[in-house]
């Protein structure tokens, strides 16, 4: 192969190659230029594909090429907590989903990993505190999350051998132990009804 031609090749290759980085926190979007800054990186340029609504102040992930954004991400992670026939939930206070129960979960925090965030927010919202923790999976289906049309939970479980108090906080307006025979009765949130069948049969 000719060697101009090998690395025209290699360039149009490498700009073709997207990549996932992030989450970083949104400080401004300039609608003029479509160009987004953001706290401990350059600034990007949101693609023209992109239609996703921003909220300057919240963490988001990018999927980009180059310095385009070609995919805005809300990362997440989520904690399913099983002692004995029970499994831990919390009702959420916030929208989406207020009132509905949830798994304790949230946003991944800048240089956090998805497991440091799943104790994380754990802690925060039912005041328990765990750690080694077991990976269940990921789950990134489209508008599984109605803020946003990519919205990816990394999912985490563990067995405690006994129940602790717990104290409901954050996002968490209640925090209860409920049997899991009496799941198929509740309405969750978002598609932790997949992460808790996962979790539980795995």
């Amino acid at each position: 192969m000719n060697t101009l031609f090998f690395r025209q090749y290699l360039n149009i290759l490498n700009e073709s190659m997207s990549e996932v980085i992030g989450p970083f926190k949104l400080l401004s979007a300039d609608p003029l230029t479509n160009t987004l800054s953001v706290e401990g990186h350059s600034d990007l340029i949101l693609g023209s594909d992109v239609k996703d609504i921003l909220k300057v102040g919240r963490n988001f992930a990018f999927e980009v090429q180059g310095n385009v954004i070609t995919k805005i991400i809300l990362m997440m992670a989520d904690m399913v907590i099983r002692c004995k026939d029970e499994v831990l939930l919390i009702k959420r206070k916030n929208y989406p989903f207020a009132g509905h129960w949830a798994l304790p979960g949230g946003f991944i925090d800048p240089g956090e990993t998805p497991e440091q965030a799943a104790i994380r927010e754990l802690e925060e919202e039912t005041g328990l505190v765990v750690n080694n923790v077991n990976y269940v999976g990921e789950y990134k289906k489209s508008y599984r999350d109605p803020r946003m049309e990519n919205a990816w939970s990394f999912a985490f479980k563990l067995t405690i051998p006994h129940k602790e108090a717990l104290n409901p906080g954050d996002d968490a307006s209640d925090a209860r132990w409920v049997p899991i025979n009496k799941l198929d009765k509740i309405p969750l949130a978002f598609d932790h009804e997949n992460i808790l069948a996962a979790a539980i049969n795995g």
